[in-house]
């Protein structure tokens, strides 16, 4: 396997501070009263105690005692390590928002990410050789994009190296939704599939990128691998369900019909799929759950508008509609597709279910549901959710009606997008992936 200059070089550096731990000393008092002060964590202290990161945890144990001996003491317990090591975190996680606050608004020379500065070498000797690649993710979260030199694929040639890569460059694509970052990952081993479930995620189809080839070409591949690998029954169905969605997304409805007929009725039968196991799959539960939603109501969507209005029923009343019932904008989604197939209210409540999202006569939705209130109940609105397709089939439904405004209203699709940077971005990326 070929390996980069950056990573000949991240590799030596991390030999040279492969002692950096030992004799580690505590941070200073001013130290730590910055980091009491600056530090986010003080803001939201309502974060469940399951998703504390390192940061969350120092600042409690800090903040309850003023003993710092103690709170490393504590930290080391907490996290299941020595004592040098705690207090190299410690020292780390200060050092970056001392860095981050020095250079937030100028960027001078001092400010740079490079050798010699104290966050770039203990990025090196300490943020690297963290085995859970939690200090990595904090220097990203904290100073990215803010810094001369610094910025997403620096971090990314960073995180390639550690041991963490799929976890951290994945959470950075459920973060971002970068499609670009699909290019290094596929190069990492494909045994842990949770960053491809982020495109769950960041599936907008109210703006695609002219980019999105990047994505479509990313799961075939993925797809093809996980075959070819024998992966499983359950990765497959993820990525079969990532791929459905993708083509239906990006407008290519016969392709996506037609691949799901020839997947087999033993494949087909995988989906939707809702949930991962594990905690860190499980925060994607929602996003799957409602991609699996969206996918069935696509599909039979897509076979009405190709003349086939018969199967898409069948597709549909195979649907599990109590799988929606805890999503506000997918239960009403689910009865706008449904209504589209039956026809079954009049024009004017149909205008008004559009608008609204209810009658007058039916009860007011939950307080319990929050969505109900802060966004728009309208089918009209909530339909930009949907495929191009299932727009188009609602589009027909409401023609029909009479409510031709509304219909194209749903014609009107947005045009993508181009970033400036993504070439270079790009070919960044491609530079990591060895060339076998």
């Amino acid at each position: 396997m070929r390996k980069s200059l950056f990573a000949i070089v991240i590799c030596s550096l991390l030999g040279a501070f492969s002692s950096a731990w030992a004799d580690q000393s505590l941070p200073s008092e001013d130290e730590w009263q910055f980091f009491l002060e600056k530090s986010n964590v003080g803001l939201n202290l309502d974060t469940p105690e399951e998703e504390w990161t390192f940061e969350d945890i120092l600042w409690r144990l800090a903040d309850a005692n003023s003993d710092r001996e103690a709170v490393i003491a504590a930290f080391a317990e907490k996290l299941g390590v020595s004592r040098e090591e705690a207090a190299a975190y410690a020292e780390y996680i200060i050092e970056v928002l001392q860095f981050s606050d020095t250079c937030r608004n100028s960027q001078p020379d001092m400010c740079a990410f490079r050798p010699g500065i104290p966050v770039y070498d203990l990025t090196m000797s300490t943020a690297m050789q963290e085995e859970t690649g939690e200090l990595l993710w904090f220097l990203r979260r904290r100073i990215c994009c803010k810094i001369k030199g610094y910025n997403d694929e620096v971090w990314v040639q960073l995180a390639y190296e550690h041991v963490q890569a799929v976890s951290l460059i994945g959470r950075l694509y459920r973060y971002t939704g970068n499609p670009y970052l699909l290019v290094v990952l596929l190069g990492l081993p494909l045994d842990d599939l949770s960053y491809l479930e982020g495109a769950a995620a960041y599936s907008d189809v109210t703006m695609p990128t002219e980019y999105e080839g990047w994505t479509l070409s990313a799961l075939t591949y993925a797809r093809t691998k996980a075959v070819r690998d024998k992966s499983g029954k359950d990765t497959l169905a993820r990525l079969d369900q990532l791929y459905l969605h993708k083509l239906l997304e990006l407008g290519l409805a016969e392709e996506a019909v037609d691949e799901w007929r020839h997947m087999g009725r033993a494949r087909r039968a995988t989906l939707p799929v809702s949930c991962l196991g594990g905690k860190a799959e499980n925060d994607l539960c929602p996003e799957l759950k409602a991609q699996g939603s969206k996918l069935m109501l696509d599909l039979a969507a897509t076979y009405a508008v190709t003349g086939k209005e018969g199967q898409g029923k069948r597709l549909l009343a195979g649907f599990d509609a109590t799988s929606v019932e805890s999503d506000h904008s997918l239960r009403l989604l689910t009865r706008a597709v449904t209504d589209a197939f039956e026809a079954e209210y009049s024009p004017d409540d149909l205008y008004t279910y559009y608008t609204r999202g209810r009658l007058d006569r039916e009860p007011e939705f939950p307080e319990s549901d929050v969505r109900a209130f802060i966004r728009s109940s309208g089918w009209l609105f909530l339909a930009n959710k949907l495929a191009p397709v299932s727009r188009t089939w609602l589009q027909w439904r409401l023609d029909a009606a009479g409510l031709s405004d509304m219909a194209r209203y749903l014609e009107n699709s947005r045009q993508p997008y181009r970033s400036h940077y993504a070439d270079d971005e790009i070919q960044t990326y491609l530079d990591l992936v060895p060339e076998d």
